[in-house]
Formats: C-alpha cells, sequence, structure tokens
C-alpha cells in the first residue's frame, strides 16, 4: 500500500472518530472506556440513557474503531484508537481553552483602559 493510499485511510478513520465523538455523551462514554472499560449497565447509569439508546452508542462508537466488547464478558473497552482519539480531543481542547484566556486577558486589559 502506498503511503497516500495509507494517509488517505487514516484520515478517513479520524474523521469517523469524530464524527462518533461529536456527541458529548459518546465522548463522555468513550472517556469512560479508558483503563478497565466498563460494562453496559454502568454506561447506562452513567448517562442516565436506557438500554437500547446506550448500546446504540457503544455500536457507534465500535463501528468507529474507537471501542470493542469483550466477547467473554458485558465490558466496553476503549480501543488504541480511542485512547489515541482522547489525547488529540484534549490536545485541541488545551489548545482553545489557552485561546480563550489570552483573549480574555486582552479583553480585560482593553476594559481597564477605556476606564
Amino acid at each position: 500500500m502506498k503511503a497516500e493510499e495509507r494517509q488517505e485511510i487514516a484520515t478517513e478513520m479520524t474523521l469517523a472518530g469524530l464524527r462518533a465523538v461529536a456527541d458529548g455523551t459518546n465522548y463522555r462514554m468513550l472517556l469512560r472506556l479508558r483503563g478497565a472499560g466498563a460494562s453496559v449497565e454502568d454506561l447506562m447509569a452513567a448517562s442516565g440513557l436506557g438500554g437500547f439508546a446506550t448500546r446504540e452508542r457503544v455500536s457507534q462508537l465500535a463501528s468507529a474503531g474507537l471501542a470493542s466488547r469483550d466477547p467473554q464478558s458485558d465490558r466496553v473497552i476503549a480501543t488504541r484508537l480511542g485512547h489515541g482519539l482522547v489525547g488529540l480531543v484534549e490536545r485541541v481542547c488545551e489548545r482553545f481553552a489557552a485561546k480563550l484566556e489570552e483573549r480574555f486577558d486582552e479583553l480585560g486589559q482593553l476594559g481597564e483602559a477605556r476606564k
């Protein structure tokens, strides 16, 4: 496989993952799946969703390659791709937070200068 093809596949996988976690509930579920993972019942309790809705969201995460179900138990775990996507989102959020802080500081200084 050529480098361009690998890059295109990686881009498509990343975009599919981002679409899957664009919903805050799905992202929070993915966060809970890091480490030892969680059961569907744990996810239901944490999200406040019913069984069908929770399983549907787990299916969305799994379809995007972000989570997988342990066939021996009812546990769902984040995949390496899921962990990587969480890291990416965290880095982006840190940058946005830093930019917002800079902007707030600028606005505060502007407000002080006008007094």
